[in-house]
This record gives C-alpha cells, structure tokens and sequence, in this order.
C-alpha cells in the first residue's frame, strides 16, 4: 500500500463506483471492498479464519439442497447499494450466471470476525446485510472460540431484530428455520487448536 496515501489518482482517496472498482479489484493481489464509494483493504485471514469458514461452507453444502441452492466462499462479491463486499460464505439460489461478479440476492451471509474487524462485522455490515431484501440470515463467527453472532428475518414482519442473538459453546446451535438449517457449533469449531 505503500505511496497510496500521496497519490491523488489512488484508489484509496479517490471515490468509485462499482463497475470501476470491479475491474480494478480483478487486477488486485490484495483483498479488498467498496465502501460507499471507497476502497477498503481487507486483512489477510488467518488458518483458524479459513478452518471456520470452510467448515460453515461444509455443513451449508450438506444441509441444503444443490439443486436449489449455491454455497459460495470467499471471493465472490454482494452489492450493497453503494458498495460492494466479499463476505466469507453466502448462499444464494442455484441458476445464477456462471459469469456473474455480484449478487444482490444473497439468501445466508457468513462473516467470520478477524482480530481487528469486530466492529466491522458486527456494526457496519450488519447495517448493510439487513437491508438486502432477499436476506435470511447474517452470522458472524469468531475464529478463537465457539461464539456466533446470528441475525435472522423474522418471517411474519420480513424485519431482523435490531440486536444479534449470540450463541456460544460447543453445545450451542445456530439454527434458520426459514430453510431448515441446524448447525451445532462444535461443528464449524473442530480442528482449531486454541480452543
């Protein structure tokens, strides 16, 4: 990132809109987002980050039906409006274009906290996720510790509550009714080490 910060044209301090950014990002070895116009650099993930995410990705994929679901891992992106962001694991509906960047009709949305994005995550996109109108659920997960945030559309208002349930222990199930999904979090926690 170094000569970013006196670089006027850098894409750091100049504003830009998705269709940039996508095919400025595909050029990148980075990670990065757009947030509301502007490029966020993202933190490399650690081996306890991936072991979460890829075991969320596993039991999605056991549980739901391919034929009529996706289950995506890092790298594909959401549009957010006024940004785009690559969360950990999203499901969306089977069919999409093989071709496609983004989706905007993410059904489950993963997030897993590194050590400095709890704010990020818990704050800032869950503002973001909740307003997604295909949206069922957002969850955030911890790499260090069997805890999880999880946001659910309530199916007869179509809102999400306003705080996260947070389930924590080995013992604890983080469940979707919308689309039967049950995931015990000793699950997605096994093989890490510091637990």
């Amino acid at each position: 990132m170094t000569g970013f910060a006196e670089d006027p044209q850098s894409p750091f301090t100049t504003p830009m809109d998705k269709v940039s950014f996508l095919r400025w990002v595909e050029t990148q070895e980075g990670r990065y987002e757009l947030a509301r116009g502007v490029v966020e650099m993202q933190a490399r993930v650690t081996r306890g980050h991936a072991l979460v995410a890829n075991a969320i990705a596993r039991e999605l994929a056991k549980q739901l039906n391919t034929s009529e679901w996706t289950v995506l891992v890092e790298g594909f992106g959401v549009d957010v409006g006024d940004g785009v962001r690559y969360p950990d694991v999203l499901v969306e509906r089977a069919g999409g274009d093989a071709a496609d960047l983004t989706t905007d009709k993410p059904i489950v949305i993963v997030e897993v906290l590194s050590p400095s994005s709890e704010d990020l995550h818990l704050q800032v996109k869950s503002r973001e996720y909740t307003t997604l109108p295909a949206l069922h659920a957002y969850l955030v997960a911890s790499q260090d510790t069997p805890r999880v945030w999880l946001w659910i559309r309530d199916p007869l208002t179509g809102r999400f509550q306003e705080e996260a349930a947070v389930l924590a222990g080995s013992d604890a199930r983080i469940e979707i009714p919308e689309l039967d999904l049950v995931i015990p979090l000793h699950e997605i926690n096994r093989g890490l080490t510091a637990l």
